[in-house]
């Protein structure tokens, strides 16, 4: 059975995300997926609703975490993992905001993964509308067990 990696994993994990209507399709069902390579990297982009906000109008640091969450589950699934484990531990700076209607670009990477644990980070980015530099508006790193997900995708596999 050939692993299937890159963009087209990244998809299909991302509409099982949707598909679950849990949190991740409540909050952040806007994400577009704009490529994925097999060595872990995928680039999506979103834009900031009134739903992603605080009460000072600024995206929301929960949200930030969210984006960070999934940025770092979608470049483990662009290795080729179905299942993309849980949390142990997430981490997120804060440098900018982003306001309602910002287009954030999410830059998410898989650093490493291991049998039991994978590591990645998440750069939150947005245009400045008087530049049009990009600019950093938070990053994150996150690290998640693994283990179950690899015999997860073990028994997935031999279903099939």
């Amino acid at each position: 059975m050939k692993i299937v990696k890159g963009l087209p994993q990244v998809q299909k994990v991302w509409q099982a995300f949707l598909q679950a209507k849990g949190y991740d399709s409540t909050v952040a069902s806007n994400i577009r997926i704009l490529s994925a390579t097999e060595e872990g990297e995928v680039v999506c982009q979103l834009n900031v609703e009134k739903i992603h906000l605080n009460r000072l109008k600024g995206i929301h640091g929960g949200f930030v975490s969210t984006l960070v969450d999934i940025g770092g589950s979608l470049a483990i699934a662009a290795k080729g993992m179905f299942s993309t484990g849980v949390s142990t531990d997430i981490s997120v700076s804060f440098l900018s905001k982003a306001t309602l209607d910002d287009v954030v670009t999410m830059r998410s990477r898989c650093d490493k993964l291991g049998k039991s644990m994978a590591y990645t980070t998440t750069e939150l980015l947005k245009r400045n509308p008087e530049t049009q530099a990009e600019e950093i508006v938070a990053y994150g790193r996150h690290t998640k067990f693994v283990l179950l997900a690899h015999q997860s995708d073990a028994k997935i596999k031999s279903d099939m």
